[in-house]
């Protein structure tokens, strides 16, 4: 089951990837919104994890996922932005 948080740039320097697998954080304050979390590569022996926000709604009766962009490219509040404009969409038809 995917966790709920309020992805903000605090938040997501916290989420990481469950039992070592790509895990879905779902927005608190934008249903629809959310972010995968996969487990990246190592950098200087960091691990570095992977972070792209998502929307996700019902066009024409259909579950349909959109990918809106990876950080840093994109902001938690410029990527919830854009949710909301294609969740918008798929609502219109």
């Amino acid at each position: 089951m995917a966790a709920k948080v309020k992805l903000n740039k605090t938040a997501l320097t916290k989420l990481e990837p469950q039992n070592g697998q790509q895990t879905i954080y779902w927005d608190t304050d934008q249903p629809g919104f959310g972010v995968r979390v996969s487990n990246g590569r190592l950098v200087d022996g960091v691990r570095q994890y992977g972070y792209t926000f998502f929307c996700q709604g019902r066009l024409r009766g259909k579950v349909t996922k959109v990918t809106i962009g990876k950080v840093p490219t994109f902001s938690a509040d410029l990527a919830r932005k854009k949710a909301r404009e294609y969740l918008g969409m798929m609502a219109a038809g």
